[in-house]
């Protein structure tokens, strides 16, 4: 399932109405990133920008059936094909293609690794870094990866309550 160290090819999508195709076929979102074999944090972490890497849109579609990023439109193999020839710019803040090749993406093996308290002061270290260094290197930029790692350590503090 990995990308080999290419882009990720990612299309907009509406949350609600993934959400419902995924509830409608008798699935949770934990349940259907088991069956297509993807974290449930790392579909929810799509989901909650409305974006949604092709090849993982397609996975979804070969078991829920309609296609969910234009309801009522039907998976063809030309059409995700059209949509993969689409070049994208790298995303550098929350997937920058060093940390995202192979099955898995760093941060959630990361995050599976370290108890909840660690995890947070990993989040809590590199807010810092990103935030002190923003000026000096690369500006917006890693005001945006320090607001992906704020979102990532909030994510956590609520799921320890």
């Amino acid at each position: 399932m990995g990308n080999n160290g290419k882009n990720i090819v990612t299309i907009q999508v509406n949350r609600e109405d993934v959400r419902e195709a995924i509830r409608k076929a008798g699935y949770s979102i934990r349940s259907i990133s088991k069956e297509i074999g993807f974290s449930d944090r790392t579909l929810r972490n799509y989901l909650s920008r409305n974006e949604m890497p092709v090849f993982m849109l397609d996975a979804i579609e070969k078991v829920v059936g309609d296609c969910v990023f234009f309801p009522g439109y039907k998976y063809t193999e030309a059409f995700n094909n059209e949509v993969v020839a689409v070049e994208k710019k790298e995303d550098k803040v929350n997937h920058p293609s060093h940390y995202t090749f192979g099955s898995i993406e760093v941060i959630d093996y990361i995050r599976d690794k370290m108890t909840p308290d660690e995890f947070q002061g990993y989040c809590m270290g590199n807010i810092l870094k990103y935030v002190s260094r923003h000026k000096h290197k690369n500006g917006v930029e890693d005001l945006k990866k320090a607001q992906v790692y704020l979102g990532w350590l909030i994510e956590s503090e609520e799921k320890a309550k």
